[in-house]
């Protein structure tokens, strides 16, 4: 399993919690659905309530628009739905208007 981290066109970093899946998209008053990183809360409104997930394997991290209505964009080219995508240290994701550049980062094992 490696960190994932976001860079925003605006310098901020959005570090991802560590688990094998994690779901991008946005709360809001009708939506009870749980997410595990909330653009909402950066003012970012195009991101779906459930937009994507992150798959953080042993061996690859890969992403999957979740049928999104805005889309997800990997280095500018759009995603198919429900097909996962591999991700690199250096890749930009775009969800809705937001654009994002990725770090993924070794977490160090504990032994």
């Amino acid at each position: 399993m490696v960190l994932v981290k976001f860079t925003t066109e605006e310098g901020m970093v959005i570090e991802c919690p560590e688990k094998s899946i994690i779901a991008l998209g946005r709360r809001d008053e009708a939506n009870h659905q749980q997410v595990d990183v909330d653009f909402a809360e950066i003012g970012e409104y195009g991101v779906s309530r459930l937009h994507a997930f992150i798959f953080n394997d042993d061996e690859t991290v890969t992403i999957q628009d979740f049928n999104s209505r805005n889309g997800t964009y990997l280095n500018q080219q759009v995603l198919r739905p429900m097909q996962r995508y591999p991700l690199a240290t250096g890749d930009t994701l775009k969800l809705g208007r937001i654009t994002m550049t990725i770090a993924l980062e070794a977490i160090p094992s504990q032994a």
